[in-house]
């Protein structure tokens, strides 16, 4: 027993040095020497789960040294890292766990991350955060990092329908300045405000029932033979800082 909880306060002091120095590395704006430690930590912290907790002495301590603002990132960050945590325990498939670490400057919905083939990610597969939340799909990949085709993106397409309701299966697709967009949808399909969308069957390397966002407003078009309906999204993509990578 003693040795159990021995090897339980090794594993916390370990986790309290790695917070301590993700918090410099936040300091100093993720400059790219860090990046491997952070990956490292994130690691970690999926083989850990049961014993870390960004506890409130550690978050008062950490203010003392940065920002409030650098605080308040890494503790979404911590967040989000939690959710992936959660939902990779549930994950049929393998989940590589990434950090964003670009954003092209010319297209937002495109991003990169730094796990790549070396990992086992391969175009077309399916990119999540948070609690199994459908954001994008692997777009090109190198050896050590990879481009993600985020949802909103105007060349994004992922078949979908409404969850607990049959007939209602169409494709979501991302509109420039608004979002996503679900069309193709059979006119009289059962549809209200608020309800889920999902991924449906049908897509090429991306399991079904991924949460994609709710239903804002329907839209049918007397000369059109399909409905539409605007989607909102569940999160704000421009917050992510970390994805998950389920490795088909």
């Amino acid at each position: 027993m003693a040795h159990k909880r021995e090897e339980r306060l090794s594993v916390r002091f370990l986790a309290l040095g790695f917070i301590i120095l993700m918090l410099f590395v936040v300091a100093v704006q993720y400059s790219g020497i860090f990046s491997v430690i952070q990956k490292s930590y994130r690691t970690f912290m999926l083989g850990h789960s049961g014993d870390l907790l960004l506890s409130e002495s550690v978050t008062s301590c950490a203010s003392c040294l940065v920002s409030t603002n650098t605080v308040q990132l890494l503790q979404r960050e911590n967040d989000q890292l939690r959710s992936l945590l959660s939902f990779s325990k549930r994950a049929k498939t393998r989940v590589a766990v990434a950090n964003i670490i670009s954003r092209d400057p010319f297209d937002s919905t495109l991003v990169t991350v730094d796990s790549g083939s070396a990992d086992g990610v391969a175009r077309n597969q399916a990119v999540v955060s948070g609690d199994g939340i459908l954001v994008g799909r692997i777009l090109a990949v190198s050896g050590e990092s990879a481009t993600v085709r985020l949802l909103t993106s105007p060349s994004s397409r992922v078949v979908a329908r409404i969850q607990g309701k049959s007939g209602t299966e169409g494709t979501v697709r991302g509109v420039v300045g608004s979002g996503l967009r679900f069309g193709f949808l059979a006119e009289q399909a059962d549809i209200a405000v608020n309800d889920l969308v999902v991924s449906a069957n049908g897509n090429q390397l991306l399991p079904p029932d991924l949460i994609i966002g709710t239903i804002k407003k329907k839209t049918t078009d007397a000369n059109n033979l399909f409905a539409t309906a605007d989607v909102g999204l569940p999160l704000q993509y421009s917050e992510l800082s970390i994805i998950a990578i389920l490795i088909q």
